[in-house]
């Protein structure tokens, strides 16, 4: 019986202890992307930052929720544009990024 007593509290004491050790600060991250020559929102476009993604909604608008705080680069991709890069500082909270992407032809060959 006390062998299962130690073990008992030795499971407890880790699981209250690892979590506190594992947490880091997070943030939200959020903003809107546009077309640099128009001004318009841009629907559909993929947004990358530490491994966590989102895509815009009609208002151009997206937010990525548990973003760890520290300098980071936000990747934005779409058909039709040139890729947008960005670095920013996250700081606890959110953080907001907006972006503005330029219009690049491509081929039909380019895509295939």
């Amino acid at each position: 019986m006390r062998r299962f007593n130690y073990l008992t509290c030795a499971i407890l004491a880790l699981s209250w202890i690892a979590p506190l050790h594992a947490q880091q600060p997070t943030s939200t991250v959020r903003g809107r992307i546009t077309d640099n020559s128009t001004q318009q929102p841009i629907s559909g476009a993929t947004v990358a930052i530490a491994g966590k993604s989102a895509l815009t909604h009609e208002d151009g608008r997206f937010s990525i929720g548990g973003v760890a705080v520290g300098a980071a680069t936000v990747t934005v991709r779409m058909v039709g544009y040139a890729q947008g890069t960005q670095p920013v500082m996250i700081t606890e909270g959110e953080t907001v990024v907006d972006v503005a992407l330029a219009p690049q032809a491509i081929n039909l060959s380019e895509v295939v």
